[in-house]
């Protein structure tokens, strides 16, 4: 991986590269391999990592139909008042 340096410009050429690395998620393996995590840890994370994820997803679900529900609450009081 190149990262150029432009004008002297050192910061700005160490956050892209930091950028880069992020988004290659470098940073996320370096930790995952700095302690040995037996399979059945692996496993009981990814299981908890999915169940947050799954939760997540329902609560905003709940949330999207709590907010149809209530406009069309209101859309229904409006036409009862004319």
């Amino acid at each position: 991986m190149k990262v150029i340096v432009k004008n002297n410009n050192v910061n700005k050429a160490f956050k892209l590269l930091s950028k880069k690395l992020k988004k290659e998620n470098f940073f996320q393996e370096v930790r995952d391999n700095q302690f040995f995590v037996s399979k059945s840890e692996k496993k009981r994370l990814r299981n908890k990592q999915a169940k947050t994820r799954i939760q997540k997803e329902q609560k905003r679900r709940l949330e999207e139909l709590e907010q149809q529900d209530s406009l069309h609450y209101k859309k229904i009081q409006k036409g009862n008042k004319n």
